[in-house]
């Protein structure tokens, strides 16, 4: 019986790579338990992840996902106390640290799974699993909840090599953009002045220094996150 225990505490904190050779006899264990919570947690988690963002994966990634996700929920309803043994949960710090349209969609996905309250029992656990739940997909699939990019024009009073720092900069960054061609519609201009022409463009406009600081660029990423947030609305 204490083997066993500690076999079970183990494999609640291991984490199963789609390649794993153990995944097949894990699921094999899966059969046994069908009608406990933990196993029908996960396959509602599951249905409800593909059909909420209409995603389609392969069988080893959901065969990955199943796994990893019905060892947390069974540690979730077996276990008691805290997650973690830190003062901050590191999962959760993670998530958080992601884009702000991000952590708003995961937590609308979470508010969609809590209206089933067959689950609660496990789903309840809101603070201890929305982290775990963020690291188990990005390790296992690709994510990308919002994969179109925010178009944008720059405009400056700078001349063109001053101009192309700036642009080489914005490319760099995380901020998930796409500097429009001439053919395109912006969703946002960026510029350092209130130009003539800007009347043409019906978009949005965000006005900073011609030498943008760092606080002009925390400005604009804020900006952005809004923006992915209302193309996700």
């Amino acid at each position: 019986m204490e083997m066993m225990f500690s076999f079970t505490v183990i494999s609640c904190y291991e984490f199963y790579h789609p390649k794993d050779q153990n995944i097949g006899h894990i699921l094999n264990f899966s059969h046994y338990h069908y009608q406990d919570l933990f196993v029908q947690t996960t396959i509602y988690w599951l249905d409800t992840f593909m059909n909420y963002f209409s995603i389609n994966i392969s069988g080893e990634e959901y065969s990955a996902l199943f796994v990893n996700l019905m060892y947390l929920h069974y540690s979730i309803q077996i276990f008691n106390g805290p997650a973690f043994l830190f003062k901050e949960d590191l999962f959760k710090v993670a998530f958080e640290q992601e884009p702000t349209y991000y952590v708003k969609l995961m937590n609308e996905f979470y508010d969609e799974l809590q209206k089933n309250t067959q689950y609660s029992t496990i789903l309840n656990q809101r603070e201890k699993l929305i982290g775990r739940y963020h690291s188990i997909l990005k390790q296992i699939i690709s994510f990308n909840p919002d994969p179109e990019p925010i178009k944008i024009k720059l405009f400056s009073i700078l001349n063109d090599n001053f101009r192309q720092l700036i642009i080489e900069k914005l490319n760099a960054s995380d901020l998930h953009i796409k500097l429009c061609n001439d053919t395109e519609s912006p969703d946002l201009i960026i510029t350092d002045r209130l130009y003539l022409d800007l009347k043409k463009y019906n978009t949005k406009i965000f006005v900073w220094n011609s030498i943008p600081n760092n606080k002009d660029y925390e400005r604009l990423k804020t900006c952005i996150e809004y923006l992915h947030m209302d193309h996700i609305n």
